[in-house]
């Protein structure tokens, strides 16, 4: 009795190894790519929650909105407000480099970013929502646009995602 294998049984196996080993590796690579795309809109779904959630906030403190002096109705909006401190708050979306962020400035202090520098905000809108009779502001719309980057700060795999809320306004809440 030998010990071993033959070189039909060799040759059979490596045949189906090299018939088995591609579609198994192209079927591992696809199902990467989209747990990695699907982590990257998680990633940016969370990061327009997070900054609605924050802006809703700020907004039930909001004593009074400047719409005179805030941008509206565009895709590089700024909101300006003043919050229940008395500070002016300041909301905008400079370009960092060659990424557009928002920034959060509250009276004199530092300015600081709200959004993730791995996430350019495509357009960051806001639009007034007020009464069909008497215009009276009753609330702010907002849409945020963001698409992933990759390290070389090139958008990833064109994956964007919006985020839309509309904030009601307190009604003690001024219009300047």
């Amino acid at each position: 009795m030998s010990k071993g294998f033959t070189l039909i049984e060799v040759i059979l196996t490596l045949g189906i190894i090299v018939i088995v080993l591609p579609a198994t590796t192209l079927f591992l690579l696809q199902l990467l790519q989209e747990q990695t795309s699907a982590q990257a809109e998680l990633q940016m779904e969370q990061t327009a929650s997070l900054i609605l959630s924050g802006l809703r906030t700020e907004m039930v403190e909001a004593t009074s909105v400047n719409i005179t002096n805030s941008m509206l109705g565009n895709d590089n909006g700024v909101l300006i407000f003043v919050d229940g401190d008395g500070k002016t708050v300041i909301i905008d979306r400079p370009t960092v480099g060659t990424v557009r962020r928002l920034r959060l400035q509250r009276g004199a202090d530092p300015a600081v970013y709200i959004s993730s520098s791995e996430i350019d905000i495509v357009a960051w809108r806001i639009d007034a929502t007020r009464t069909d009779n008497d215009q009276t502001l009753t609330g702010l719309r907002f849409q945020l646009v963001q698409a992933m980057l990759n390290p070389d700060v090139s958008v990833y795999r064109e994956l964007t995602f919006i985020g839309e809320t509309t904030i009601a306004l307190n009604p003690q809440t001024n219009e300047l």
